[in-house]
């Protein structure tokens, strides 16, 4: 009798002992799931994605980025070469992360105001907040999430905000041809940030339109390094004193990567100005 009470004790220990076990298994099974397998590739918490837009639809946006995996290990001072040989991490490659984004009455989609630094004139605002029709397929863009991007079903967000990088509406470049109020500039777009420096290597011809309003100024830093110390001042030209070959910069009111032919709100002479005349008008900086 005590042999089979014995015997069922160690039963009932044996099948407790097999439900404790599978439920560790499935806790840790269901711990496991409730994150992207995408997790390796980005760092908690995650409610920004940055990308390029690669879709766009009539309430969505489609944003993609190569993401490199992060290390599960932080050592300092030890190249990362190191780490993969002697702890057999196998590198992984870059992969590609798409995420579907809704855009809501709620979203606020937003850009930089242009960059116009007049000298002469009173600084032009612009609105900031802007529409889901003011947005190109090829923009980088970085979005906010109300929630972790790591946890599942999350391939398609509503999005708190979407930012988009400034405009490039600035131009460097030289004069190539002088035409009664209109400039033909070669030039190039000047980048906004690190994410669009590639745009630097267009090279295109510009006929750049110049009216009253358009400010010719240039400023001058301060040289405290001569033995005779020199002001910062501010210039201010006529279209009369730009000339042939002669570099300047010239700020607009578009998108200069794909418009050719600009309005100039302000040109900056690069190079000291051939004067003629009696245009020039000179203001030293205190």
């Amino acid at each position: 009798m005590k042999n089979k009470h014995k015997l069922n004790k160690y039963k009932l220990l044996t099948i407790i002992s097999i439900f404790v076990i599978l439920g560790l298994i499935s806790l840790v099974f269901t711990v496991y799931h409730r994150y992207s397998s995408d997790i390796l590739y980005l760092t908690p918490p995650v409610v920004t994605f940055s990308g390029i837009i690669d879709k766009i639809g009539k309430d969505y946006v489609t944003v993609s980025n190569y993401i490199e995996p992060k290390s599960p290990y932080v050592v300092q001072d030890i190249p990362p070469s190191y780490i993969n040989k002697y702890l057999a991490i196998t590198p992984q490659p870059p992969k590609k992360i798409t995420y579907r984004v809704k855009i809501t009455t709620n979203t606020i989609i937003s850009r930089p105001p242009l960059n116009i630094p007049y000298l002469f004139q009173a600084p032009s605002s612009s609105p900031s907040q802007i529409s889901i029709n003011d947005i190109k397929e090829g923009e980088y863009v970085t979005i906010m999430f109300p929630r972790d991007l790591r946890l599942p079903n999350s391939s398609e967000e509503s999005a708190i905000s979407l930012s988009l990088l400034p405009i490039p509406n600035v131009i460097n470049g030289k004069i190539t041809a002088i035409k009664q109020n209109i400039l033909t500039v070669e030039g190039s777009p000047s980048p906004t940030s690190p994410e669009n420096s590639s745009i630097s290597e267009i090279h295109k011809i510009y006929l750049v339109n110049i009216s009253d309003k358009t400010e010719i100024s240039r400023y001058t830093p301060p040289d405290i390094r001569s033995a005779n110390p020199v002001e910062a001042k501010k210039e201010k030209f006529q279209l009369k004193d730009l000339a042939f070959n002669m570099p300047i910069v010239v700020y607009t009111d578009v998108d200069v990567t794909t418009n050719d032919h600009v309005n100039a709100l302000r040109i900056e002479p690069v190079t000291d100005v051939p004067l003629s005349g009696t245009s020039q008008q000179t203001t030293l900086i205190p």
